[in-house]
């Protein structure tokens, strides 16, 4: 990612990516239970800006999840309604992306709780 700012030791810039898994097992017909594991790194092209030092922003991230699939389990069976649980370990790199005196900025970990939806508009077939 490079912004139009021109500078070329901006901590805005830089490469990203991430690696990520979503097993899933079959606990019943639809149902299913897994976990999306990720590590997110970003290699910004200039220092962080709190501690004047070069560091990495990195962020690994596990969330168990029960999936309600009924098309399959596959990484292209949509649509999925999932409950899910996440618990994401920051490193400073990352924490410092929040300004001190942000709330966000000493929490290591960051937790959610939720329920997602995901289906592909303008898809051609939902079934087998």
């Amino acid at each position: 990612f490079i912004d139009a700012s021109g500078q070329s030791e901006n901590p805005n810039d830089g490469w990203e990516y991430v690696i990520d898994a979503r097993p899933l097992a079959r606990l019943a017909r639809d149902w299913f239970a897994g976990a999306d594991i990720s590590y997110q790194a970003r290699f910004p092209q200039g220092l962080n800006p709190i501690t004047l030092t070069a560091e990495d922003p990195a962020i690994f991230q596990v969330a168990p999840m029960i999936v309600f699939s009924p098309m399959g389990p596959s990484s292209y069976d949509r649509p999925q309604i999932r409950l899910v649980y996440s618990a994401a370990k920051l490193n400073q790199g990352a924490l410092d992306d929040s300004v001190p005196g942000d709330v966000r900025h000493d929490r290591p970990w960051e937790y959610y709780v939720g329920v997602q939806a995901e289906w592909w508009f303008n898809s051609a077939n939902y079934s087998h």
